[in-house]
């Protein structure tokens, strides 16, 4: 079969650029089909340009003059209004117009199926059968976030979804809590949903020895001892609660230092209001943000790290625990709907509004070495109930079922 991939993020996408690699990693491991990958080849690891197994075809994106921004701005406004006066057919005709180059390439390479790790309209604009990530629908769950649901943003995600869930030929999520979200709210076949779990990116290194990753810590200029937290500061990652509990502590006579890595500069970023709270209370020499930081230094933050602190208001799941399991770091996790599931008895859960029981969980790690060695067997224990064979053979179980489903109607006809 021909089978395209849409790959569309970038390096400092974070979770969803690495999710986009697997997906090519996986595809390496199932022969026998011709692969395309829509990218700039910029974003393509060199051992992935340089496979035989892919052709890199750069998608024709054409911007009449604006800047990304300004169409994104024009999009939500233009689909705020559209769903007020619901109008939905002017939504197609917008979205279809600003994408038919993209959609005509896509459609002249005359794919049998294309994946999209993350979710995209041109998964239903485009002819060809798609294969279509949802990592969430937190603006139904959550639409008091403004980088959720503010002006176009609700409504945008909500068009793209409710399309998504009619005209996809599978619906990928991240958990069986995802699942029941596509079910709940767009009535969804089940039999369309198929649960792909993430995995801890390749990227990070455990192997590292704890002397090296001290070492690399100490050229970055981090204490010897400090809890951590990987996220762009959007409002629902949780920040504010988070140097809140720090606070707490260091009244308490505890003085516990915090690591922050992660874009500052979000839809509605939270990064001011958490560091004049950090001035106010003279926080300075116990918070650190370090931006972004290359695969070397994340991976030796997590080795030396005594607990990744996630009190995140929103899931199903999130890849940074994962990632933490894998490094060997014990994890200290939101006590909400997916993420708990996530979780199960391998780390401390908490109430991501309440900075005093974030602050008591951090106390029982940092004073209680042993239980931050048992968190750490068992998120070991937790990391190997999913593998890179079980993410790859669930692919192929999609491409297989297809082809044959397609070999039937084929048939038929």
């Amino acid at each position: 079969m021909k089978i395209g991939i849409y790959f569309s993020s970038g390096k400092r996408s974070g979770g969803v650029y690495q999710y986009s690699l697997t997906f090519l990693k996986a595809l390496l491991e199932i022969p026998g089909n011709e692969y395309i990958v829509f990218s700039s080849p910029k974003s393509i690891p060199d051992y992935i340009r340089k496979s035989r197994a892919f052709e890199i075809v750069n998608t024709p994106i054409k911007t009449y003059g604006f800047t990304s921004k300004t169409i994104n701005g024009t999009s939500y406004l233009l689909t705020y209004l559209a769903t007020r006066l619901r109008a939905f057919s002017i939504l197609n005709i917008f979205s279809s117009f600003f994408q038919r180059k993209n959609i005509k390439f896509i459609d002249d390479q005359h794919l049998d199926l294309i994946f999209y790790p993350t979710s995209s309209n041109l998964s239903f604009l485009s002819k060809t059968p798609s294969v279509v990530a949802v990592h969430d629908l937190m603006h139904k769950a959550h639409p008091e976030f403004r980088e959720l649901s503010a002006v176009g943003r609700w409504e945008s995600r909500e068009f793209v979804y409710r399309n998504i869930s009619k005209y996809a030929y599978r619906i990928l999520v991240d958990s069986k809590v995802g699942k029941e979200d596509v079910i709940n709210y767009y009535k969804t076949n089940k039999n369309k949903i198929v649960i792909l779990h993430f995995l801890p990116p390749p990227y990070l290194n455990n192997k590292i020895r704890r002397r090296e990753a001290g070492k690399i810590c100490r050229s970055l200029g981090l204490p010897g001892k400090f809890i951590f937290y990987p996220a762009r500061f959007w409002p629902h990652k949780n920040h504010l609660n988070l140097v809140k509990a720090v606070d707490i502590l260091k009244k308490k006579g505890i003085s516990v230092n915090l690591i922050l890595t992660g874009s500052k500069d979000a839809d509605y970023s939270s990064y001011d209001c958490v560091f004049s709270f950090v001035k106010e209370h003279d926080l300075g020499k116990q918070i650190f943000y370090l931006g972004y930081v290359d695969n070397r230094e994340i991976s030796a933050i997590y080795k030396t790290a005594s607990a990744m602190v996630m009190p995140t208001f929103l899931g199903p799941t999130n890849i940074p625990v994962l990632e933490a399991w894998s490094m060997g770091t014990p994890v200290i996790y939101s006590n909400i709907r997916g993420c708990r599931e996530q979780l199960g008895n391998a780390g401390l859960l908490i109430n991501p509004y309440s900075p005093r029981d974030i602050a008591d969980k951090i106390e029982k790690i940092y004073t209680h070495p042993k239980l931050a060695m048992e968190l750490v067997r068992k998120g070991k224990i937790k990391i190997k109930q999913w593998t890179f064979k079980d993410f790859t053979r669930r692919i192929k179980e999609i491409i297989d079922i297809y082809e044959k489903e397609k070999g039937l109607i084929s048939k038929d006809n």
